[in-house]
């Protein structure tokens, strides 16, 4: 839609705002990204608003798990890695959330 395009262009025009997204999704994707390494998992290096972490067992039943706590993750099982979850950045509130629920 025209109004989502407008406001997107805005947004990319707008260097000080991408300065400050960037430098936040970074600090949080390392910040998760090393708790949950703390925790046993493997999670790749990563560039982007996400992880992709493997697991010692079927992906599924911890996306299971997770989900029946009200966080939401996805299975990497249709790309054949069915040991693997991607797990997104957020905040630090939703990503202490993601930990608290893990098993």
């Amino acid at each position: 839609n025209g109004v989502a395009l407008a406001g997107a262009e805005a947004a990319l025009r707008d260097k000080p705002w991408l300065a400050k997204v960037r430098a936040f999704n970074r600090a949080e994707r390392e910040w998760l990204r090393g708790e949950l390494l703390e925790r046993g998992y493997r999670c790749l290096p990563s560039q982007t608003n996400f992880l992709l972490c493997t697991l010692p067992r079927d992906a599924a039943k911890l996306e299971n798990h997770l989900f029946e706590r009200g966080v939401i993750v996805r299975p990497m099982g249709g790309y054949e890695l069915p040991r693997a979850l991607r797990i997104s950045v957020g905040s630090r509130a939703e990503n202490r959330r993601l930990l608290k629920a893990l098993p």
